[in-house]
């Protein structure tokens, strides 16, 4: 009966308010009856104002209470192992998010004792000689560059009256602006190309499935590596290509291997981005009630 007392509260709240104000309001215009001057003026305006409140204030307890009642009733259904679509995805991606965060806290201590990663079997991709395939990725991709972009500008003339033909050029001057400045926008070096992808990470590259065929980016063609698991996010840099990105849950365990591979065990143990991994997965768990569903 506790988790009630607040919607019920409210509840019972909304008709006593309106007793309560036209009750007020009844005595006011008592008093302005046998009021005089600028008295009248400023009771019929106390009146007038207790009159809205009369209607709005048990409105909006009413509307608290219906949604506390909601709040409540989703936390005793939780209770029950009762979820909606919506929680039950958010728990879903959050079990999911633990489980990869975990396999890459197991497989960064099989690396660090010098144990070799279990290799797994696919069919997909070619393998190189000796190369040995560790995960199989669901990850977002993207790709950081900037490029050319086009646009077009207005040109015009105007018959008329001289406040006609200057506010018309005005127009076309604002209209030019802003097409050059989205395409400024545009065309600046920014993150493109985002899209969900399968990812390999092996021994030698990682390999990704964009746009219909699989793009190879090997260890030894990096520059510079920015793995940062506590974000999820792994940025590979090339001397000759464009920045990759890849984010989501599971990019901890690509991480390992990216660190392991490029600077070694050292890396694995030291690495700053590395570092979140010394501490286990939260419990999956859904939001307080109440937030967006």
């Amino acid at each position: 009966m506790r988790r009630h007392v607040h919607w019920i509260a409210l509840l019972l709240a909304a008709p006593l308010t309106y007793v309560v104000v036209m009750l007020v309001v009844e005595w006011l215009d008592s008093v302005r009856a046998e009021a005089r001057g600028d008295a009248i003026v400023w009771l019929t305006l106390s009146i007038g104002v207790a009159l809205v409140v009369a209607v709005v204030a048990p409105v909006v307890l009413l509307i608290r209470s219906i949604v506390q009642m909601r709040r409540t009733f989703r936390r005793s259904q939780r209770a029950k192992g009762r979820f909606t679509a919506f929680e039950r995805r958010q728990l879903d991606a959050a079990t999911d998010a633990a489980a990869w965060w975990e396999y890459a806290r197991r497989l960064r201590g099989q690396v660090l004792n010098r144990q070799v990663p279990e290799s797994q079997q696919q069919w997909d991709v070619v393998p190189y000689e000796g190369e040995r395939f560790f995960a199989c990725l669901p990850l977002t991709y993207a790709r950081y560059y900037g490029k050319d972009v086009g646009y077009t500008t207005s040109g015009m003339v105007a018959v008329g009256s001289p406040a006609f033909v200057v506010g018309a050029f005005a127009v076309s001057a604002i209209a030019n602006a802003s097409a050059r400045s989205r395409a400024a926008k545009e065309a600046a070096p920014q993150w493109r190309e985002w899209q969900q992808t399968t990812a390999y990470v092996t021994n030698h590259r990682i390999v990704t499935y964009v746009n219909g065929e699989w793009l190879t980016f090997e260890y030894g063609a990096i520059s510079a590596l920015y793995p940062d698991v506590a974000s999820n996010a792994l940025v590979c840099q090339f001397g000759s290509t464009e920045p990759l990105l890849l984010s989501g849950p599971a990019t901890p365990v690509a991480a390992v291997v990216a660190v392991l591979q490029t600077h070694g065990l050292d890396g694995v143990r030291d690495h700053p981005g590395l570092q979140e991994l010394a501490r286990p997965a939260a419990t999956p768990s859904l939001p307080p009630v109440g937030r967006r569903e």
